[in-house]
């Protein structure tokens, strides 16, 4: 949602500045006596900004392919959206219609792009895309059933506390020992009731969200938030306090998972818990 926002926000401002100022951008770049020239080249600025604004969508959509590590679907898109629809769209309607064909070329090429990108993910999940979740296309090692997958929104201490026992039961259901069902309740809490008591900052709208993926042979704990940046595993690397309690979770948590990875992205927080 927030790559889509980003995206969108920048296209929305990009094309108000080269709509409005296609001519001036133009003269930079040619002399002041190439009249004709000047506003030829302030057309095809238009004409491609357009473009740009219509593809928009696609590039955060080809960046989830890319985040799941389907190249081969990017690739394809990519090879599509900068070289088959550009070219074939000046040449078919440069063929037709001359310079004015040429230029509407670029145009046709941003309504394929955004036809291409709806098109792939309603094919893949057989619905229209509506939502920033339908243009998610995971992969199968991405995909998790419901009886797999525990997903839970926390906002302050009570609900880490809720969230943490819910866990608990989550994991005893699915024949883990207490032993384990303790650990990734206690991870949970820790790592959550970090980000509410240390890492919000009284805004409005913060929260920790938190995904447990449950396998036979992989899990994982996702912790994602929008307070304060903070990056657990630097931050133990290269702090080593004397106090045995400062950073107790810290270390806890680490020193029993199997492996950690912290990803900040758009102004978020990731942590990723393997168990």
């Amino acid at each position: 949602r927030l790559a889509i926002r980003y995206t969108f926000v920048i296209s929305a401002v990009l094309a108000f500045v080269f709509l409005i100022f296609a001519r001036p951008v133009a003269s930079a770049f040619l002399s002041q006596g190439a009249t004709e020239e000047i506003g030829q080249a302030a057309r095809f600025i238009r004409f491609m900004t357009l473009q740009c604004v219509l593809s928009a969508i696609n590039y955060p959509f080809v960046g989830g392919l890319l985040g799941t590590k389907q190249t081969m679907l990017n690739n394809l898109i990519a090879i599509a959206r900068e070289i088959v629809f550009p070219i074939a769209s000046a040449l078919l309607l440069g063929a037709l219609f001359g310079l004015s064909g040429f230029e509407a070329g670029f145009v046709v090429a941003g309504v394929l792009v955004l036809l291409l990108t709806i098109l792939v993910p309603w094919i893949r999940h057989r619905r229209m895309p509506g939502t920033a979740e339908d243009f998610v296309i995971l992969s199968k090692p991405f995909d998790a059933t419901e009886e797999e997958l525990f997903e839970a929104s926390v906002r302050d201490m009570d609900g880490v506390v809720l969230v943490s026992e819910q866990i608990r039961s989550f994991c005893t259901e699915r024949g883990a020992d207490p032993r384990t069902a303790f650990c990734f309740s206690l991870f949970v809490e820790e790592m959550a009731g970090n980000a509410v008591q240390h890492g919000f900052r009284g805004k409005r709208g913060e929260s920790v969200d938190i995904r447990l993926i449950y396998k036979e042979d992989e899990k994982v704990i996702r912790l994602r938030d929008n307070g304060k940046l903070f990056d657990p595993v630097t931050w133990l690397e290269q702090n080593r306090p004397d106090d045995p309690l400062r950073g107790a979770g810290i270390r806890m948590i680490i020193g029993m998972a199997k492996d950690v990875q912290y990803i900040p992205a758009l102004r978020l927080n990731n942590l990723i818990v393997t168990v």
